[in-house]
């Protein structure tokens, strides 16, 4: 578990917009976005994390009395963040491979209307689905929903030189 000292306002932001979103979108469903009050463990690793957002469906199995820790997310969303990036693409996805219900791992950029997400296939491969630009959506097909990263980033105020962040764009 890494110490965190609060977020950056985009930070803040993207994960409120997304909970928002997540819930709209799940609206009658059995699925429900969850905080990062909610510790997550992974029992195959003993890893503890308190995910940005986890989304559960059906009845949320918990660790015990305390009721504060998850045991069966379904999708997880994890912000980065440029100290914890390398850690919530690698060392963290490592641990949560393990957990038998996560379908998918999604990573949001902060610094540029970018998306990343993992699903596990049938054979248990993940496999690497990417959304770039306000124009696209974040497709799903776990939860079956979309969406729109313009909503996703409606009220950021990204940096100058997000674009030139972006993977297609061209460097001088």
């Amino acid at each position: 578990m890494y110490a965190m000292a609060g977020a950056s306002l985009a930070h803040v932001e993207i994960v409120s917009s997304l909970i928002f979103l997540l819930g709209l979108a799940l609206t009658g469903s059995a699925c429900r976005p969850l905080g990062s009050d909610v510790r997550v463990k992974v029992p195959d690793t003993e890893m503890y994390a308190y995910p940005d957002i986890s989304v559960v469906c059906g009845k949320a199995i918990l660790k015990d009395d305390h009721m504060d820790t998850l045991l069966n997310p379904v999708v997880i969303f994890e912000v980065l963040s440029p100290s914890t990036e390398s850690y919530d693409r690698v060392a963290k996805f490592a641990h949560y491979r393990r957990l038998a219900t996560l379908k998918s791992y999604v990573l949001v950029s902060q610094e540029a209307p970018m998306i990343d997400r993992y699903d596990r296939g049938d054979d248990g491969q993940w496999v690497l689905s990417d959304c770039w630009g306000v124009d696209s959506s974040l497709q799903i097909p776990s939860l079956g929903i979309s969406i729109p990263l313009a909503k996703v980033y409606e009220n950021v105020d990204l940096p100058p030189d997000h674009l030139s962040r972006q993977p297609w764009a061209k460097s001088d």
